[in-house]
């Protein structure tokens, strides 16, 4: 897997392989600056640009070429939407009520973005983590990568991947702020269920204690309080923590000496080709990120996002004459600069002609971590069962020796496993998160058959009733072939845009995280599979 981290100076490519009989491990590394504005605001403003920088950075990868072209992608924060959104015990949280609450907070109608929330059971009673990213902006990354004929499969925003790198180090209650100090600063306030709060601005030249205070006066106002500061960024390396802990009041640690903590603790030394570790600290949470469950995934089904912007922008305004800003929370403006314009991007490629590739218009986040499990034949998984016998094999006759060959240059990648979490009060189970409904959506052009895979008698016609009165179709009543220990929500790929509104009728019955696919010529275009939980 090749895990790469954008920003507006560079990019950073960590690959990673899997061992024989071991984690995931890192096999290649690479950085390269830009040496023109190939990106503003994490918008692509030279796409040319940015293709040749990250086809250098393949070539001169370390300690070899790269070549793999499975992606995974962490984007600047800027354009990202993440907000809490508080609960009453009165409210009933559905898909439609986060649309409701996320129309306070997004610049555009909510069918611009790829969005998702998350419910959080707190200390102080439920909250909503709510994510957003504008369709717009998945889809020129997507289309830039799959002209160099890279698959994008996961694709998030940095506040996400620094928050899987540290999570493990925030306790319940506590609060980190993350402070990426450049020219452009970025900030992002996380707790241990994920990013709170984040937004950037310039910095007034003041010092590196200046700058941090005025953002620590601003999260005061909001009443957040943080525990520890994280600094990153290339103003960290001159900075002195001892004396920024004494002058801020909250105590300081260095994201170069905090990654070295970490990689102390997993006992193996990764070797970059002498660039700084630090540089690597969001591709790192990167590849953290996408073994998480409960994180936002906007690159889940592109095809899905794909359709939807063409639906959303039919009849819109012009995108070469619309203007284009950041999304994310600017403080402390301190002084006026063009922002980029949405101009559909065009690339030159050797092989066709300059094709278009969208680009940003506005914003948001969410998180999609429902788990999809195709369905398989019998055949299918008779040829699973030959190749895990002829691996198995293969394994016990080369597993002796592998234990003792050198390791050849390549390094355990610690932070790809899941790492011992640190002691907690009181951890609270949260649920996955669920991406939001598209608002255009009819229930009635979606027919759901329900099937009772329980020994309650009388309980698929009554739910199947439940959703007839919600609005949709009902197909099929009657028993499942076989019982079912848990929920199963099956759905075709054509109408796989109905799934969170189906998952946001059901949760509060049923277990909703078992999502299978459903073949096109069904009848129905989904299957409720109603199990004991």
């Amino acid at each position: 897997m090749l895990y790469i981290s954008l920003t507006d100076q560079s990019l950073e490519l960590l690959e990673t392989k899997k061992g024989l009989v071991s984690d995931e491990k890192f096999i290649a590394v690479s950085r390269k600056l830009f040496k023109e504005k190939v990106l503003e605001y994490g918008l692509i403003s030279d796409a040319k640009g940015l293709v040749t920088a990250f086809r250098e950075a393949l070539v001169t990868a370390y300690p070899k070429e790269i070549k793999d072209n499975q992606l995974s992608l962490v984007l600047p924060g800027d354009q990202v939407i993440i907000k809490r959104l508080p609960v009453n015990s009165e409210v009933k949280v559905t898909p439609e009520w986060i649309i409701s609450q996320a129309k306070n907070y997004l610049p555009q109608d909510i069918s611009h973005y790829e969005s998702y929330f998350k419910e959080i059971d707190g200390r102080t009673g439920k909250t909503i983590l709510f994510t957003a990213l504008p369709l717009s902006l998945i889809l020129s990354y997507h289309h830039l990568f799959s002209q160099e004929k890279m698959k994008i499969n996961f694709l998030s925003v940095a506040p996400f991947s620094v928050y899987a790198l540290l999570r493990t180090k925030i306790s319940e209650g506590e609060t980190y702020l993350y402070a990426d100090l450049d020219k452009y600063e970025r900030y992002y306030l996380l707790d241990h269920e994920g990013p709170v709060t984040v937004f950037n601005r310039k910095s007034a030249g003041k010092g590196v204690s200046a700058d941090i205070k005025t953002v620590l006066k601003k999260l005061e106002e909001e009443k957040h309080h943080p525990s520890k500061i994280i600094i990153s960024g290339e103003k960290s390396l001159e900075s002195k923590t001892e004396d920024l802990s004494e002058s801020l009041a909250v105590p300081v640690v260095k994201m170069s000496h905090l990654i070295e903590e970490i990689q102390k603790e997993s006992k193996e030394k990764i070797d970059t080709g002498g660039v700084p570790l630090f540089y690597f600290d969001k591709t790192i949470g990167l590849a953290n990120l996408t073994k998480l469950a409960d994180v936002p995934n906007f690159a889940s089904d592109l095809k899905i996002i794909e359709e939807r912007y063409q639906k959303t922008t039919a009849g819109a305004v012009d995108t070469q004459t619309a203007e284009t800003k950041p999304v994310m929370e600017t403080i402390e403006v301190v002084e006026k600069e063009e922002k980029p314009v949405a101009v559909p991007l065009k690339i030159e490629t050797e092989e066709k002609e300059k094709e278009t590739v969208p680009v940003v218009e506005e914003p948001p986040l969410v998180a999609d971590s429902i788990t999809e499990f195709k369905g398989s034949s019998r055949s299918g998984s008779f040829s699973k069962y030959i190749w895990f016998v002829i691996a198995l094999a293969i394994g016990l006759l080369t597993v002796g020796g592998y234990l003792v060959m050198a390791r050849g240059g390549s390094v355990n990648l610690p932070f790809v496993s899941q790492p011992t979490a640190t002691p907690s009060p009181s951890p609270v189970p949260t649920l996955t998160p669920t991406p939001t409904i598209d608002p255009d959506l009819k229930k009635e052009d979606l027919t759901v058959s329900v099937l009772n895979g329980t020994d309650t008698s009388g309980i698929a016609r009554q739910n199947a009733d439940s959703l007839e009165e919600s609005g949709y179709t009902i197909g099929t009543v009657g028993n499942a072939e076989e019982d079912a220990a848990e929920t199963i929500i099956r759905i075709k790929d054509s109408k796989k845009n109905y799934l969170p509104l189906l998952i946001g009728d059901l949760k509060d019955k049923f277990s909703t995280e078992k999502v299978e696919t459903l073949p096109e010529d069904d009848e129905a275009d989904a299957v409720v599979i109603l199990g004991l939980k």
